[in-house]
């Protein structure tokens, strides 16, 4: 957890019910603060999971939208440390059968 956590105004240890003064329990160690987090904050997160690739994601991104001959040429040919690696059909299509149903149950 980060220092820029708000601190929790229980002062009951989450992990062994120990009594915290300061921002770590004396008993295990456990950070004691405020896990909620913002949709910001997880949206924010979630941007940074894919785009700290090492350049990898946006370069696969441009090629797949430009080039996406010579991005399936280059990366049969070997050079797959360049780019994202090819998630298979399956994940493709439940991954968007969740965002489907996740829709229409929002609308209904």
């Amino acid at each position: 957890m980060s220092h820029k956590s708000p601190i929790r105004k229980d002062k009951t240890c989450l992990n062994c019910n120990h009594v915290v003064a300061e921002r770590y329990c004396p008993n295990c160690g456990q950070e004691n603060t405020d896990t909620r987090k913002t949709f910001y904050h997880l949206f924010v997160h979630f941007f940074e999971d894919l785009t700290h690739y090492e350049n990898a994601f946006w370069k696969t991104i441009r090629n797949l939208l430009f080039k996406p001959a010579s991005l399936t040429r280059e990366y049969l040919s070997g050079k797959r440390l360049s780019y994202l690696a090819p998630r298979p059909k399956g994940q493709n299509y439940r991954r968007s059968g969740d965002w489907f149903w996740a829709y229409t149950k929002k609308l209904g």
